[in-house]
């Protein structure tokens, strides 16, 4: 949705439902404990085009998808957002993460590469 009243200034992302929208995603995803540690600066999701908020989102996934597939005691998944079990090539083609065959809730699951249907113009 275009809220042309909201358009961002230089610097600055624009403060409109789209930035309330994508803000409570992420505070749902990837946990409320994310949002009270003071070790990253939380203006990053400001600029969610920024390197900086990517690589943080990305390690937050990748830290969830460590602890969900953790052998030994269940642990405590920080949010909902994590990786998922799949590796896109530069050219396009899909492939499982090394080790994992299938979804660890879901063995029936397999990952097949590119036979898992996800369509060509999503990956390349």
């Amino acid at each position: 949705m275009f809220e042309g009243s909201q358009v961002s200034s230089v610097g600055h992302g624009p403060k409109s439902k789209i930035y309330g929208f994508r803000m409570s995603l992420w505070w749902e995803h990837l946990g409320k404990a994310l949002f009270e540690r003071q070790d990253w600066d939380r203006s990053l999701f400001d600029r969610p085009w920024d390197p900086e908020c990517i690589r943080l989102v990305q390690k937050e996934a990748k830290q969830n998808w460590e602890t969900f597939i953790a052998e030994g005691k269940p642990q405590h998944v920080k949010g909902h957002l994590m990786r998922f079990p799949y590796h896109v090539n530069d050219d396009g083609t899909i492939t499982h993460l090394e080790g994992h065959t299938y979804i660890p809730d879901f063995p029936k699951s397999l990952i097949f590469g590119c036979k898992t249907m996800i369509p060509n113009f999503i990956t390349t």
